[in-house]
């Protein structure tokens, strides 16, 4: 089977090329059809460029957002391509040389925000996916204000006990890489600095 995206209707639009399809299947189908004469058949146009595209340029492709990008400037139409999880490209951009397409048309595309009081060191790891961050578009947090995580002995964990109980946290770290260890284990939903005077 040699696979070829056939247009199923969209005209030009990339949302069109739905089908893949067997290329000696579809002949025949176009031999024995009343409705097409030799190899010319009105209803289905071919596209060079939607042959199937087997490296695509980028892992995504979001298309067609309206793009806020912090620096103050008006909202604008394009596309955001990202390859090996780093935005790779802005513009307008060909669906086709992308893994996977994230229609975005009328909605808004921006950075994630900087939460910078956020005080989340125990509670991302009662909930590490931090749901109350990342739905907000929070993708990185600032911590540390007040109370620290690190460095910690045995009577400051016997004086914070109450604290990691409500939490359902046993602290098994004694210092600020022992605490991004656990970090790293919990696989966090967001990005998190720490903000300390030691």
């Amino acid at each position: 089977m040699v696979p070829l995206f056939v247009d199923a209707g969209g005209g030009d639009s990339k949302e069109g090329f739905l089908r893949c399809v067997d290329l000696g299947a579809y002949f025949q189908d176009l031999l024995t059809s009343n409705t097409c004469i030799g190899f010319v058949c009105p209803q289905i146009l071919w596209h060079q460029a939607a042959v199937f595209n087997r490296n695509p340029k980028f892992d995504l492709v979001i298309h067609a957002g309206h793009i806020i990008d912090g620096t103050g400037s008006p909202w604008y139409s394009a596309d955001i391509a990202v390859r090996d999880g780093r935005i790779a490209a802005i513009g307008v951009l060909d669906p086709i040389d992308a893994k996977r397409v994230i229609d975005a048309k009328g909605k808004i595309v921006a950075p994630g925000f900087i939460d910078m009081l956020g005080q989340s060191g125990l509670s991302i790891l009662a909930v590490p996916s931090a749901p109350s961050k990342v739905f907000q578009g929070i993708t990185t947090e600032i911590t540390g204000e007040g109370d620290s995580v690190a460095p910690l002995n045995d009577d400051i964990i016997a004086a914070d006990a109450a604290n990691y109980a409500r939490f359902h946290i046993t602290p098994d770290w004694h210092d600020f890489e022992g605490y991004f260890k656990r970090l790293e284990r919990e696989r966090i939903g967001l990005n998190l600095a720490i903000e300390s005077l030691f």
